[in-house]
């Protein structure tokens, strides 16, 4: 006969390992989600071009050595880093807490990147539990280009994995 107390042990990790203990488990980065593009504004920004969920609008960014831009859900605290140069990101360093998912390999724009998804068990300091991101290494003219977005919940944060996959670069300046 078991004990209560082991049968309770029993129930919290099969909830646990269910999901049911701290919210979702972050939305793996490949292949990409199946979400409803309607509506998506389309931006342009040399030297890239992405399509964003209604509602992201532009921040100023101050970036001494390199392009970046920031857009920030008019609602909520989800957001979309871009960082482009040869100091950004190669996703090694992460953020403290950050349980990874998983990292795949998968061509974006004609560019191989590493995806990755992870997930906070609580909020992290800007009220967001969910990352996904991209990096795309050697990206003409040779530099690198690193997209971070986080989201409060998974839905969204799945609307922004399949944001990762509308980046497209321009080409290159003609010689």
């Amino acid at each position: 006969m078991r004990t209560p107390r082991r049968s309770l042990w029993m129930v919290l990790g099969a909830l646990a390992a269910a999901g049911c203990g701290g919210g979702a488990e972050a939305p793996p980065p490949c292949p990409a989600p199946r979400v409803a593009q309607e509506g998506w504004q389309g931006v342009e920004r040399q030297p890239l071009s992405f399509r964003l969920p209604p509602g992201f609008r532009e921040l100023d960014v101050v970036s001494t050595d390199q392009w970046s831009r920031r857009y920030e859900a008019a609602e909520g605290p989800a957001y979309v880093h871009f960082d482009y140069g040869a100091y950004a990101s190669a996703l090694r360093i992460l953020p403290a807490g950050l349980e990874v998912r998983a990292r795949c390999r998968e061509t974006i724009g004609g560019v191989e990147a590493e995806v990755m998804t992870g997930r906070w068990e609580r909020p992290n300091a800007a009220g967001n539990r969910y990352a996904a991101a991209a990096t795309w290494a050697d990206v003409p003219p040779g530099a690198r280009l690193t997209v971070w977005a986080e989201a409060p919940d998974r839905e969204e944060a799945e609307a922004l994995l399949a944001a990762l996959r509308t980046v497209r670069f321009a080409p290159p300046p003609a010689p």
